[in-house]
């Protein structure tokens, strides 16, 4: 593989996380926020595995604080998506608020996860920049 393509491929690695837990939750007939919990589940897991990866490699060579806020930040969101769920499944809202606030939160999510991904990505470079 060539260096753009690691590049692509790591920068992406959380989204490609949410895309699989999403679709192998479809094998299941689960209720949309299920799938999409489980999506979420992944794609923190895949992001916690990165940072942690990194600091690993790499102990003393930056500060990591920023990656330690990303991830706070988007294993909260995906305790408010939980909670959002739990509301979902006991049907307290009407089927057009419940799928919005699904949404908003999703989007939410991305948006969040785009930025931090995009901030490790960063960091790894200037890590490795500063190692060789």
């Amino acid at each position: 593989m060539e260096a753009s393509q690691k590049k692509k491929l790591f920068e992406m690695a959380p989204l490609i996380g949410f895309i699989v837990g999403y679709f192998f939750f479809h094998l299941f007939d689960w209720l949309e926020i299920s799938q999409i919990i489980g999506g979420v589940f992944f794609s923190v897991a895949v992001y916690v595995f990165l940072v942690a990866d990194l600091k690993t490699e790499y102990k003393k060579a930056a500060n990591y604080k920023r990656l330690d806020f990303y991830s706070a930040l988007l294993t909260l969101l995906f305790v408010v998506l939980f909670l959002h769920g739990i509301l979902y499944w006991n049907l307290i809202w009407t089927i057009y608020y419940r799928m919005a606030l699904s949404a908003v939160l999703l989007l939410i999510y991305f948006f969040i996860l785009f930025r931090a991904t995009r901030t490790l990505l960063e960091l790894r470079q200037k890590v490795e920049n500063k190692k060789k």
